[in-house]
């Protein structure tokens, strides 16, 4: 498939009375579009100031991706500028110094050719002054639909997300079909035997660190008191404690055989 090019041609123009007497000596024409060709490319020959001009001025620009009048159509196409798609003719003129003066312009903008679909040949182009004033015509023919189509395709690709971009954020990798089913962690009896003996606020588990619901550090354990509370502290299975709570419970008088109230000792 060929390269798409932008082709332009400026065959002529018609002046009104005021702009050529604006103009003086002599007129040109520039074509404008943000970084589209050098301006000297961009540039018809001078011609004497007259009603009638044949300027003849033809460019045609190689337009392919990579290319600079690709770049140039991309941004217009992109721009939320409307006036930036506007492919601008200025009629220039010498002016104080030497140094170039607009006298009127014209403009045919991108994105409405593009949204047409039909190529430009020799159509008349506007020429405006200051304040609207309507200054001739431009006789111009454009050829760049598949230039823009281009510029217009690059746009959607350069928006378009990579592909390993999607598989790595949102389609992450299964785990493999041999891999074991992750279990729960087991619960610590350790644990549950620390919360259900130490009451809240109680100084003994301060005293290790012992946090409720976490297991008590190794050779530390909860340490029990004397009587009721030291049974309840006693781990399950753990028969000590017990024993010397047992042992430290007063021994009963026993009544003597006789009934009469004293005990066996005395």
């Amino acid at each position: 498939m060929p390269e798409p090019t932008l082709g332009l041609e400026i065959a002529s123009a018609a002046l009104e009375p005021w702009a050529v007497a604006e103009a003086g000596s002599e007129v040109w024409v520039e074509v404008d579009l943000q970084g589209l060709a050098e301006p000297a490319l961009l540039s018809s020959k001078r011609l004497p100031a007259a009603d009638a001009l044949a300027f003849g001025f033809v460019l045609e620009l190689p337009a392919g991706r990579g290319s600079d009048a690709c770049a140039a159509l991309r941004e217009a196409l992109t721009s939320g500028d409307e006036e930036d798609a506007d492919l601008t003719f200025s009629l220039k003129a010498p002016g104080a110094r030497k140094k170039p003066k607009e006298v009127a312009s014209g403009y045919i903008n991108l994105c409405t050719l593009l949204a047409g679909g039909a190529e430009l040949a020799s159509v008349s182009v506007a020429l405006l002054g200051k304040d609207d004033r309507p200054a001739g015509t431009l006789l111009v023919s454009l050829t760049a639909l598949d230039a823009l189509r281009a510029a217009s395709s690059a746009v959607s690709d350069s928006a378009a997300p990579p592909a390993s971009a999607h598989s790595t954020i949102d389609a992450p990798s299964p785990a493999p079909a041999d891999a074991p089913p992750r279990a729960a962690p087991a619960a610590d009896p350790t644990a549950t035997d620390v919360v259900e003996a130490v009451a809240p606020g109680d100084e003994a588990a301060e005293a290790t660190g012992t946090k409720p619901g976490a297991a008590a550090p190794a050779g530390s354990g909860a340490k029990g008191g004397s009587g009721a509370k030291g049974a309840a502290e006693a781990p399950a299975g753990d028969s000590t404690e017990v024993e010397e709570v047992v042992d430290e419970t007063p021994d009963r008088e026993v009544p003597t055989a006789g009934g009469d109230g004293r005990s066996a000792t005395g």
